[in-house]
């Protein structure tokens, strides 16, 4: 077998990602990182994908916050230019009140006629 001949039959580098994995796992274990099995693997991509989802979800939540807040603050910075327009407008006498005592109201006299 020539060199050529011994090289078309290796298939390392078409497995190279199996053997990457196999080293990467040898590897952690030599520094004692657990090994993984499919099954946990599994199981933490649906949990992330949950917490994918969950967290879209809160930063939903959380937009809809800030524009409430927001709005709620356009709407205390509105009432607050009122007041202090209002406040102005009223000079110091007007805030005093005086009350006259209103005249009493006459009734009128009703005379009744007698139909004999």
């Amino acid at each position: 077998m020539s060199g050529l001949q011994g090289l078309a039959q290796e298939n390392i580098w078409f497995d190279k990602s199996r053997y990457d994995e196999a080293e990467r796992r040898f590897y952690e274990g030599m520094n004692g990182i657990p090994q993984t099995s499919q099954s946990q693997n599994a199981s933490k991509s649906e949990d992330q994908s949950e917490l994918v989802s969950r967290l879209k979800s809160l930063e939903l939540d959380n937009k809809n916050l800030h524009k409430v807040v927001d709005d709620l603050r356009a709407t205390l910075s509105k009432l607050e230019s009122r007041m202090a327009t209002l406040e102005k407008s009223q000079s110091p006498a007007s805030k005093t009140v005086t009350f006259t005592k209103a005249a009493p109201v006459q009734t009128p006299k009703v005379e009744e006629h007698n139909g004999a």
